[in-house]
């Protein structure tokens, strides 16, 4: 062997770099070359450590754990899907497999399928306290959903949480609560949590449904708490009590949200319970700034008026993912408001940050029995959004349900003007029991044309997913004032290309990339017209989604035919 293979450095480069040697589509979470180690891992002393250690850095699987044992400790049971214990391993056999538990960082997702699963016996042997600290005292990160989503499972974590002494390397943990979970359970668990892993930069505790008993579970934090933490997501089973909710906002490193709060959470507590100060002296206070750093806020509240407050205490400049739902419907008065508060906050992060920097908006309604589609439900977004239209750099806009969106030509066109550089997304949904049809009886409503719809296309170059329902019947050529339009469109378009200043605006008349479009419930008469309209005006789409009747997605299919 070389000389230098013998410098640990580098005998390390080369091995993760045959181990991360793979092609682009191949999912970087798994080892592309994990034989090719292991073969490398065999040659000699020298290369047998760091490659063991990259073979066991992360796993996706305890079974290659348990098949280190002697074989006369395992078994496979149920069709070789399971492994079980014969016998139960002695301490000498226990600790045998510390030459590679030690080594493994990260137990995460995606969970292996491959392999076969572990028996509750087996698991709760290597989940135990008296084993667990011994065998991965160099644990990073835990996606206990990998392990089991099993009920007792949940038990044994808190067990091992509240009785390990040892858990200052573990950085992000992962839990999915069980269907057959009760609340104490959860609240035993995130007890156990706070006071050992007190070094989680992640934690993230989700559900695949409600607890056993059907109700929600408050949790408390104590300020103080999680220094290190950045990621936070709590199941919409957990509710946020307003001492939790104060040492959230105040916390520095914060840059994920995504949790749920409790409808007695009050606004005059959101507007001045969350004032923080730090005294320099004894008449000297300054003002501390709330989620100073925080990028991503995904919040399930009660109220809109709730999800307005939460956004004012918002004082990050790297804002750039905000996604909002509520159960209350709320009016287009307190939905301006919202939108009015959004852009004061979000007006500072496009200030601070770089032209790159844009924005995600979602904001849904969570339908209930009462959600109405009629005034004051109906919304003008000229009017509604007008705060949303001085925002530029916005990149995705989602409003799902929130009443009878009245989408026009007019307002695709202040649309375009104002997000046409950045727009990637744009998704509205009124209430899916109201179509356009139904909704052209309200006063006030006109719904938006195929015209209007292929200009805002053509003026939004980085256009991908658009989900609008509008009035497709007739075609476009036929429409009074169509041709004139056009015509201005052409001399504008030449005006910007021999501009150099207006490069810009030249990127505005390029050709559309949209790829996936729903019409939701949009009617039409004549597909092949539409077909020809829509290969001229997106030449990239390969998606059409329909929500209506099966007459109309009859016509949307033929149309989606003929486009191909």
């Amino acid at each position: 062997m070389h000389h230098c293979l013998l410098i640990p450095e580098l005998a390390i480069s080369i091995i993760q770099f045959l181990a991360d040697d793979r092609p682009a589509w191949h999912d970087s979470r798994y080892l592309k070359n994990p034989r090719d180690v292991a073969r490398l891992a065999q040659t000699c002393k020298a290369l047998a450590e760091p490659a063991l250690d990259t073979l066991w850095k992360t796993q996706h699987s305890l079974a290659p754990l348990v098949m280190c044992l002697p074989p006369d400790v395992w078994e496979l049971t149920r069709r070789g899907k399971t492994f079980a214990l014969k016998r139960e391993p002695t301490p000498m056999e226990w600790s045998s497999l510390k030459k590679y538990a030690h080594r493994i960082w990260f137990i995460s997702q995606p969970a292996s399928f491959n392999l076969p699963r572990l028996d509750d016996v087996v698991l709760a042997s290597l989940i135990s306290p008296s084993h667990f600290g011994a065998l991965f005292p160099s644990l990073r990160i835990l996606d206990y959903s990998v392990v089991s989503v099993a009920a007792p499972m949940i038990h044994l974590l808190t067990k091992v949480l509240s009785t390990e002494r040892h858990l200052g390397l573990m950085t992000s943990l992962c839990v999915i609560c069980p269907r057959a979970s009760q609340k104490e359970q959860v609240y035993d668990l995130f007890q156990a949590i706070r006071t050992k892993a007190t070094q989680l930069e992640t934690l993230r505790i989700d559900s695949f449904t409600s607890t056993a008993s059907n109700s929600t579970l408050a949790v408390t934090l104590v300020e103080g708490e999680f220094k290190f933490l950045r990621k936070l997501e709590l199941s919409w089973t957990i509710h946020i009590s307003t001492e939790c909710l104060t040492c959230l906002v105040g916390m520095e490193r914060l840059q994920e949200i995504s949790l749920c709060v409790r409808r007695d959470i009050g606004l005059d507590f959101l507007a001045n319970g969350c004032s923080f100060t730090k005294t320099k002296g004894p008449t000297s206070p300054t003002c501390k700034r709330t989620l100073p750093v925080l990028k991503s806020l995904k919040v399930m509240a009660h109220s809109l008026d709730q999800c307005t407050a939460l956004v004012s205490l918002v004082t990050s400049p790297f804002l750039d993912n905000i996604t909002f739902s509520y159960d209350v419907q709320a009016p287009s008065a307190l939905i301006e408001a919202f939108f009015r508060q959004i852009y004061e906050t979000c007006q500072n992060a496009v200030t601070i940050s770089t032209l790159s920097h844009t924005i995600s908006l979602t904001l849904k309604h969570n339908l209930g029995p009462l959600s109405s589609a009629t005034s004051p439900f109906l919304i003008h977004p000229s009017q509604t959004l007008s705060p949303l239209l001085t925002l530029r750099h916005l990149r995705s806009l989602r409003l799902l349900h929130l009443g009878t969106i009245a989408v026009d030509d007019g307002f695709l066109r202040e649309a375009a003007n104002a997000w046409g550089a950045h727009l990637q997304e744009l998704e509205e949904c009124g209430i899916p029991w109201v179509g356009v049809e139904e909704s052209s009886d309200l006063p006030g409503y006109v719904a938006a044309t195929l015209d209007g719809v292929g200009e805002f296309m053509r003026r939004c170059p980085r256009l991908e997913r658009l989900r609008v329902a509008f009035d497709g019947r007739g075609s476009p050529e036929e429409r009074p004032g169509d041709t004139q339009r056009k015509q201005e469109m052409m001399q504008e378009e030449e005006v910007c290309n021999c501009d150099p200043s207006r490069e810009s605006e030249q990127l505005a008349f390029s050709s559309s990339v949209l790829q996936v479009l729903n019409v939701r419930d949009s009617p039409i008469d004549d597909p092949e017209r539409v077909a020809k309209f829509l290969k001229r005006v997106a030449p990239a789409l390969r998606v059409i989604c329909v929500e209506g009747s099966l007459d109309m997605w009859r016509k949307w299919r033929e149309v989606e035919d003929r486009m191909k």
